[in-house]
């Protein structure tokens, strides 16, 4: 069995681009939720997932982001108070 750098493969498949269908970018954004070893990595992972919600707002992108983005802050505990005001601006819409 392969194991490939978590991050090379979320590089090369572009999740914020329109060339990957939305079906795809569901199964892989929950694979952002281990990027929390490094703080600079967590953060732009968390940058991403913020500009994914922004711009899928059907239900299903809106349930597994936020999803992630709680799996995110609570293993990096970094951006809890922002994982807080995104979870409430999401729900507000």
């Amino acid at each position: 069995m392969v194991i490939f750098p978590l991050n090379s493969i979320l590089t090369n498949v572009s999740l914020s681009g329109l060339d990957t269908p939305v079906e795809l970018k569901l199964k892989l954004i929950p694979m952002l939720q281990h990027m929390h070893h490094d703080a600079s990595l967590a953060s732009s992972s968390r940058e991403l997932l913020q500009h994914l919600v922004n711009s899928y707002p059907s239900t299903p992108m809106v349930i597994v982001t936020l999803h992630t983005f709680t799996q995110l802050a609570a293993s990096s505990l970094i951006d809890i108070p922002k994982q807080v005001v995104s979870q409430q601006s999401c729900t507000s819409v």
